[in-house]
């Protein structure tokens, strides 16, 4: 049981080592641009349209993690199940 437990966890971390190698040598290669004003508004500079709508996407999860998080709850009618019965919809 202790050897399957420790299997998991090897093959857990190889496999997060290897996203983040990809994730950084991908990050490095895109030109974008995220400038934050005083006010918290992002102002993105990026080269083609995916590389702005996955900067978009970043900033907003950046900024509103916890808000993002709760909608999706919501949206998947499971949010009174994660966050109480205070969450429930009618």
């Amino acid at each position: 049981m202790l050897e399957r437990s420790l299997y998991k966890t090897k093959t857990v971390v190889i496999t997060m080592f290897l996203l983040s190698a990809l994730y950084s040598s991908h990050a490095q290669t895109l030109k974008t641009e995220i400038l934050w004003d005083n006010y918290g508004v992002p102002h993105i500079y990026a080269k083609s349209t995916a590389e702005m709508y996955y900067a978009f996407g970043w900033s907003q999860m950046h900024s509103h993690a916890n808000l993002i998080l709760q909608l999706y709850g919501q949206s998947r009618g499971r949010a009174s199940e994660y966050w109480g019965k205070n969450h429930i919809l009618f």
